[in-house]
């Protein structure tokens, strides 16, 4: 059944936009050595369409110019020396892109990268890149960040047959994510700054959150995501909210509203069959799910939207 938005992961990016890349698991796209052709079908489809990020973490870096994105319903706007992180399962949609623009985009598989994301303190950062995904770095930030990236770059172009290239790489990417989540942290919480150590609770709630990602649309009990992870449901969801300041429950409600919105938004789809897609038993009990959460029937969100 077709979606109402692209669902891109690093496999369906495409071909011609890769300027260096390994596998499926890493790719690099930038603007540095040629034009954005902006009648082409490829930048075209991706302007004012929603965007799901599926099994992949990209950075995007935005050197010159301007983009404007709408995120979890919520306009923002990026220039200079911006950049946003953008994680799996989450919506975004390009309005607008300047002509002028300069950017690097690295994507990177999940499988490859989350090793190096469990080792971050991310308990405010998980809550933040949903209400604040846009951070500002300063030149000399941005700059050390380009430089690690065109050192990526030339690694994958011209030693692809390596032995420990995938490690190699991984050591460029945990730099670059260095700099930048240690931007997030001071520009959103700096009386908050910890030391980056991961400890067993912060693994079990990133674990959670990829398991979500994954399984929501067909599973919203937090009895099976305790049972996939070996621990209690009552201590699954007093980690989680210890760790986020939300219960388990709650982010799994996040991401059913968040996936319904879209759906709804579309018009593509019936209501009866926007509640089987999320696996509810019934219209009805979808709409009093939904309504509780937003203060809206499904049809009344529909004709406001």
């Amino acid at each position: 059944m077709k979606r109402p938005y692209i669902t891109l992961d690093a496999k369906t990016l495409p071909e011609n936009q890769m300027v260096a890349f390994m596998g499926d698991s890493l790719i690099l796209h930038d603007n540095f050595e040629k034009d954005i052709k902006w009648d082409g079908k490829e930048t075209s489809d991706f302007i004012n369409n929603p965007i799901k990020l599926s099994s992949t973490m990209m950075i995007f870096f935005c050197l010159e110019g301007e983009v404007s994105l709408v995120s979890n319903m919520q306009q923002y706007h990026m220039k200079k020396n911006d950049v946003i992180f953008m994680k799996s399962g989450l919506f975004a949609e390009v309005t607008n892109i300047s002509h002028d623009i300069s950017f690097v985009l690295i994507a990177m598989d999940e499988k490859f990268y989350f090793p190096i994301f469990n080792g971050f303190v991310m308990s405010e950062l998980q809550k933040d890149m949903i209400t604040s995904p846009i951070c500002h770095l300063s030149d000399f930030c941005m700059n050390e960040c380009i430089s690690l990236y065109k050192l990526l770059k030339e690694r994958l172009k011209s030693h692809m047959d390596d032995l420990l290239q995938g490690e190699i790489a991984k050591g460029y990417l945990q730099s670059i994510a260095f700099i930048v989540y240690s931007q997030y942290i001071k520009a959103l919480h700096p009386e908050k700054i910890q030391p980056l150590n991961v400890s067993r609770q912060q693994d079990l709630f990133n674990r959670f959150m990829e398991l979500l990602q994954e399984n929501y649309t067909h599973e919203r009990n937090i009895n099976f995501y305790a049972g996939k992870l070996c621990v209690t449901p009552r201590y699954l969801s007093r980690v989680i909210r210890d760790i986020s300041g939300n219960f388990a429950g709650e982010h799994i409600d996040l991401f059913v509203i968040a996936e319904a919105k879209q759906l709804l938004r579309s018009k593509e789809y019936t209501i009866l069959q926007i509640s089987e897609m999320l696996n509810f038993t019934s219209q009805s009990l979808f709409g009093r799910y939904f309504k509780k959460f937003t203060g809206y029937t499904p049809k009344e969100y529909q004709s406001i939207k």
